[in-house]
């Protein structure tokens, strides 16, 4: 691994507020402090050194520690987002509705340390909805009704995220983590010594998921809304391919469509998931005006999860890959039975809302 030894021009705007940040509580790691020398002497092996690690992607997004060492995301934005604004809704208006998803707005404030005008965003530390991998198809149908439910409750309060893919789809991980974990390298203890470690189930362990990255989404009566034709990802719906692009669309349709593909690349590699395959095809379809609202989605799903539909052994089923040869299936099959003895006394369908009901310390 190249070790950084200078800090990169996303790296030296953090540096440069960091005592602004340290003002507010929020203290950065060592790396972004003004008097920062490496710790790894030169010519050594550098990943062993927490501060080898650089700032990822655009640089928008830190890790920081508050007073009581908790682990917060700073997100640099500009002042013209509209996202801030939504996320205040969201979090002022509706904070404790167990239907909301929106990614909690821990805090927000100005910066100008740097002649740059900005704001930071103040976030829990969430981790991508699919680390680790889902266990059993309860685990998979749980996440399926937290997005369900998490999309028409913004539709129903005039809120389209308009750029939803899995990258934007997070979950607190806290119950499921026997390691802390590094913000900017995932797979690593916060000290970088050793990989992350997790408990297996979710069943046993039940999350909450949260949406995230809010910068192309449209509010109902807002003026700053950004053209999602303009993004730059295979999860554009039909209608924001060009020519199509130019002619006035549903945002709320988009969604329903981006969802559907999220689901469909989660599902497909499985045999277990018959079941949604029409719910899926019509949140797809290319003809946006032909796709479901977010309500009826919902609906649909909601009956399809009747007892009487979807028995408690389909749930606590392992999930079983379409390509697994015999042997392996049968190897599978054993191991996961065994594991199950763990977990016979709780639901087959994990609920976060019988657990602790928290999200990092802050209560959701």
């Amino acid at each position: 691994m190249a070790y950084p030894r200078s800090l990169s021009h996303h790296e030296t705007f953090w540096r440069d507020i960091s005592g602004s940040l340290q003002e507010r509580g929020y203290t950065l790691r060592a790396r972004y402090q003004p008097n920062w020398t490496p710790s790894c002497p030169p010519g050594h092996e550098s990943r062993r050194y927490e501060d080898a690690y650089e700032i990822q992607g655009d640089g928008s997004i830190l890790d920081a520690k508050t007073k009581n060492g908790e682990i917060v995301i700073l997100k640099k934005m500009k002042s013209s987002s509209s996202a801030l604004d939504i996320l205040r809704r969201f979090m002022y208006s509706n904070h404790n509705d167990p239907k909301n998803h929106v990614v909690p707005l821990l805090d927000d404030f100005d910066i100008s340390d740097t002649g740059e005008e900005a704001k930071i965003l103040v976030l829990p530390l969430l981790r991508r909805y699919d680390e680790p991998e889902f266990r059993t198809v309860g685990e998979v149908v749980d996440f399926v009704r937290q997005v369900f439910e998490g999309v028409a409750f913004m539709h129903k309060h005039g809120v389209a995220h308009g750029n939803l893919h899995a990258a934007n789809v997070m979950m607190d991980p806290l119950p499921l983590l026997k390691t802390d974990f590094h913000p900017m390298y995932p797979d690593r203890t916060y000290d970088v010594a050793g990989k992350v470690q997790f408990h297996k189930y979710r069943t046993k362990y039940p999350v909450k998921y949260y949406f995230v990255g809010f910068g192309y989404a449209y509010a109902e009566g807002s003026v700053h809304v950004r053209d999602p034709s303009r993004r730059k990802n295979s999860h554009r719906a039909p209608e924001l391919q060009s020519p199509l692009s130019a002619h006035p669309h549903d945002p709320f349709a988009v969604d329903v469509y981006q969802l559907g593909l999220i689901l469909r690349e989660l599902v497909d590699p499985f045999q277990n998931f018959e079941f949604m395959r029409d719910i899926i095809r019509d949140m797809t379809l290319e003809n946006p005006s032909a796709r479901p609202k977010m309500e009826k989605v919902n609906e649909v799903f909601n009956k399809v999860m009747q007892p009487d539909s979807l028995f408690e052994s389909q749930l606590r089923a392992r999930l079983k890959r379409k390509n697994e040869s015999a042997l392996g299936a049968m190897l599978r099959e054993s191991l996961h039975s065994f594991r199950r003895l763990g977990l016979s006394d709780l639901p087959a369908m994990p609920n976060y809302r019988n657990a602790n009901g928290m999200l990092n310390g802050h209560t959701t």
